[in-house]
């Protein structure tokens, strides 16, 4: 994105650059931050447990 103050960057809004830059903070997170790591994979666990128990009718 433009910086309007210094006319420095680039132009536009670009989504998928803003998702890969979250992507990898979440990344980085999960690499070097246990609680965060833990917690991530605790959800995950938790979601396939509901997803896989639910009876299909």
């Amino acid at each position: 994105m433009r910086n309007k103050f210094i006319g420095q960057s680039e132009d536009g809004y670009h989504p998928i650059r803003k998702i890969k830059v979250c992507l990898s903070g979440l990344r980085y997170a999960i690499r070097y931050d246990f609680s965060v790591a833990y917690k991530v994979y605790l959800s995950l666990l938790m979601l396939l447990v509901c997803f896989f128990s639910t009876p299909m009718d």
